[in-house]
């Protein structure tokens, strides 16, 4: 066995040195001083430019050297060269360039912002303009760590608590940043579980971390939860990688179900009473698919518990207990226990429209309060989305997931995200190990159904 395992007490997977230790490198790890890789770097012409400097020392987390490895004498160079072209020709070069890049070369240096003045930044902040001022404010994320980017108000925000952000079940009652247009604007979210949501500005800390260094964010760890559901019985627990500069989340839902339930028993064991809405996570596109139908499906393979009792097994003698046993106890049943989908429920579904994978199981887990019959069946519902890279509100795989469609085009999954699922990305970093279900469109007749079509209920 290569490394050491152990068992995580929050999240009760199996966590494996390979994939989260040093342990299993050669040799052993030493400190990296990061004044003397920066400044070996320089020296060796390894660096291109000051930016990938500026990159690097962002990611160690140590943006305090970065004045000792700027020549002051090549800024005043650089500054002289700027201010050497005439205003109007300036301003010839500003005309050709669209409005972030514009605003963009406006602010690059004191030199430029004098020639150019406030025209191109007065422009930006038009109410029309307002998708350009949020792109544009993109590029001063790097500069701004104890800041972060509020969306409805499309300016930066203070953060309360830099590095102490949690998320709770009532996000609003612990804000990160005091918005001023809190009760007159939307909280961008997207929704996890029956009452349970995740705000955009999460999203943003954990890649921002990622991106640029501790101190922009918090560690994707932060955002894992277990929790159960207080209107019913399901179980839900997520989990959060960052791939790609993009957050991918894994939401596993579990209930125990019984066997053999009417139709309006796995209504209301699926759905909320409240909003109609199924209890564990799904897209805006759940209603246009198949998704209810595969895990009504998977509902009606439960078998029925064993008529038969211990002693009656007992009984019947060495041969028929191994029979039993593998059979479930049921005796002329015919069906085990254990529970495999069929074509309908086995494969692994994708939603066309959005990043999103679903995968329906019926699994044998403990019920701790029933005394008497300790294993019971329970459908587990897991969902994996990708969140997207915390930039966008009304665009890419973020918009998608809660049903934008920007400039009226639909988010193509099946050709954005190729071949290779996100389940398996996200699994073969997580645990090691890849699903083996093949994937289907979760969507298959390409229908758009609302709360009154199609059969979902």
């Amino acid at each position: 066995m290569i490394g050491d395992s152990s068992i995580d007490p929050q999240l009760g997977e199996r966590q494996y040195s390979i994939f989260s230790q040093a342990s299993t490198l050669v040799g052993d790890s030493r400190p990296v001083d990061s004044t003397e890789l920066l400044h070996s770097l320089v020296e060796h012409g390894a660096l291109n430019s000051i930016t990938d400097t500026l990159d690097i020392a962002r990611r160690i987390g140590d943006t305090d050297i970065l004045a000792s490895l700027i020549d002051p004498r090549l800024i005043a160079q650089r500054e002289r060269m700027i201010a050497s072209l005439p205003p109007d020709l300036w301003k010839h070069i500003l005309s050709h360039l669209d409005l972030v890049s514009a605003a963009a070369l406006t602010i690059a240096s004191k030199t430029l912002f004098l020639k150019l003045g406030t025209s191109s930044l007065a422009t930006l902040n038009a109410p029309q303009n307002r998708p350009s001022r949020l792109r544009f404010l993109q590029y001063l994320d790097p500069t701004l760590p104890l800041h972060l980017l509020c969306f409805p108000c499309a300016t930066y925000h203070l953060r309360l608590n830099p590095g102490q952000e949690r998320l709770t079940a009532d996000y609003t009652s612990t804000p990160l940043f005091l918005c001023p247009k809190v009760h007159s604007s939307v909280l961008p979210r997207t929704r996890l579980t029956h009452a349970r949501a995740l705000p955009l500005a999460f999203v943003q800390l954990v890649l921002r971390a990622h991106c640029y260094g501790p101190t922009y964010g918090i560690p994707t760890a932060t955002l894992s939860r277990r929790w159960n559901c207080p209107h019913s019985n399901w179980r839900h627990a997520t989990r959060y990688m960052v791939h790609r500069d993009h957050l991918l989340m894994r939401v596993v839902s579990q209930c125990i179900a019984e066997p053999k339930l009417t139709p309006t028993g796995e209504r209301m064991l699926l759905y909320s009473r409240e909003e109609y809405e199924p209890y564990f996570s799904v897209c805006a596109h759940w209603r246009d698919g198949v998704l209810m139908d595969v895990c009504k499906c998977a509902l009606s393979h439960i078998p029925e518990r064993p008529k038969a009792g211990v002693r009656e097994v007992l009984a019947s003698g060495p041969k028929g207990t191994a029979a039993a046993a593998l059979r479930g106890m049921q005796g002329g049943a015919g069906q085990g226990m254990m529970v495999r989908g069929c074509g309908v429920c086995g494969p692994m579904r994708r939603c066309k429209d959005c990043a999103s994978e679903y995968l329906v199981e019926v699994k044998m887990v403990e019920d701790e309060r029933d005394k008497v019959v300790r294993f019971k069946h329970a459908i587990t519902v897991t969902r994996w989305a990708d969140l997207g890279d915390g930039r966008e509100v009304e665009g890419g795989e973020w918009g998608a997931m809660n049903g934008v469609k920007l400039h009226g085009k639909a988010y193509d999954s099946f050709g954005i995200i190729g071949g290779r699922a996100l389940s398996g990305i996200f699994e073969a970093e997580i645990s090691g190990s890849i699903p083996g279900q093949r994937i289907l469109n979760l969507n298959p007749e390409g229908a758009e159904r609302n709360e009154e079509g199609g059969g979902w209920y």
